[in-house]
């Protein structure tokens, strides 16, 4: 069973609703259908009639621009991007449909963290969605990426649970080297956050990373280790993502967590 199946059936049924009806542009098309599937075993649409009821007539009036013409946008967002554009669009009430676009080598190359997205909203809202796009995104190398005024920023809008490593091998470590002082710190915060994870999950927050927080942690404490898997450096972001407004969070690591997330979504 997947790591987040896991966890969604740990939802209570009032989190498992909220992140259905509300936050689904959060997760992974794989894990909305967890969402999907937990609910239909706790027979929750029948037990929350009128939630649900509601949520779709307000759906409902959202999808009736679906019989306009779809017009997509010039260029293409990578599979991290795309999941912060569509949840701000999904936010301004804008249907969105998207594809991932085609290889342009006649061999598939590509990973699944490599693929290209392509968006398409009704014409009517067309201007609206470019608007809402173009205040956070900016085209550079013919994709939309975001536009941060600091490195606090690009972290906190990372998402890590929608950059998953699917293409990675078994067994696949890639060369990172961090110092001692990194390493520690690095360390540290893990440490605090498998001792205060219940705490931020009960506040609404889900550890997508959870499981392989004690595995990471041993690794990142190994003297001079250079081999990580792409699964503890998402870790490892999303540690720093969750303390990145902490106080005492060490400038230093904000340059960690810059590097690794250029690596990770080259």
């Amino acid at each position: 069973m997947s790591d987040i199946r896991k966890k969604i059936k740990e939802f209570t049924d009032e989190f498992l609703i909220e992140q259905f009806l509300t936050k689904q542009h959060e997760y992974t098309p794989e894990a909305v259908s967890f969402l999907e599937e937990e609910i239909a075993v706790r027979h929750l649409r029948e037990k929350y009639k009128d939630t649900f009821l509601q949520e779709e007539t307000t759906a409902g009036d959202e999808e009736k621009h679906l019989d306009e013409e779809l017009i997509p946008f010039e260029h293409a967002f990578n599979q991290v991007n795309i999941m912060l554009a569509r949840s701000l669009l999904v936010e301004e009430k804008i249907p969105v449909i998207i594809t991932a676009s085609s290889s342009s080598s006649a061999i598939p190359l590509e990973t699944e963290a490599s693929k290209l997205y392509t968006i398409r909203v009704p014409q009517s809202l067309f201007e609206k969605a470019t608007a809402c796009i173009g205040a956070i995104f900016h085209v550079s190398n013919s994709q939309y990426v975001p536009r941060y005024s600091d490195t606090k920023e690009r972290l906190r809008s990372f998402s890590a649970h929608e950059a998953n490593p699917e293409g990675e091998e078994p067994g696949e470590e890639i060369t990172v080297v961090f110092t001692p002082d990194e390493s520690v710190q690095i360390a540290q915060y893990i440490q605090r956050l498998l001792a205060e994870a219940d705490t931020i999950e009960e506040n609404g927050r889900t550890i997508f990373y959870f499981d392989n927080l004690q595995e990471c942690h041993n690794h990142v404490r190994e003297w001079k280790r250079s081999q990580y898997s792409r699964t503890d450096l998402f870790t490892i972001i999303e540690v720093l993502q969750i303390y990145c407004d902490d106080p005492e969070f060490p400038p230093a690591l904000e340059k960690t967590a810059e590097a690794l997330i250029d690596f990770l979504s080259a």
